[in-house]
């Protein structure tokens, strides 16, 4: 296994353990740790240590054109915000992806995957805001 994997897999098992820490419920726990699993897996063998905004972005960008809902897709993104607020109280980096407060209500109700436009627009307005 490279050095950035086996990196990602150990941050992410601190990671489930500093939840537990926080007390955050087990379905929200599952939830963080699922997001973590997948962004991990969409970086191959770069480290979440190396990873960038623009990473972030590529990565929702990616799961809006598999058909992914507004809603997932913000789920997702605060799933990872709080993944790299975790890092960044580690010191291990100095930054954390923007959250999506302007659509935090919009979409809420849709199970309907958005188009690549839409997608784009939503990389687009987290670009804006980085």
């Amino acid at each position: 296994m490279s050095q950035p994997r086996a990196l990602n897999i150990d941050l992410a098992s601190r990671y489930a353990k500093w939840l537990v820490a926080q007390k955050y419920a087990a379905g929200t726990r599952s939830q963080y740790c699922l997001a973590v699993k997948e962004y991990s897996d969409f970086l191959g063998a770069k480290s979440f240590t190396k990873s960038t905004h623009f990473d972030v972005q590529e990565f929702i960008a990616d799961r809006a054109k598999l058909g992914r809902s507004a809603r997932t897709l913000r789920s997702l993104l605060y799933s990872l915000r709080i993944f790299f607020d975790f890092l960044n109280l580690g010191g291990l980096i100095a930054w954390t992806p923007p959250t999506d407060d302007t659509s935090a209500t919009a979409g809420a109700k849709s199970s309907q995957g958005i188009d690549q436009r839409t997608g784009e627009q939503v990389v687009c307005r987290y670009a804006n805001k980085v």
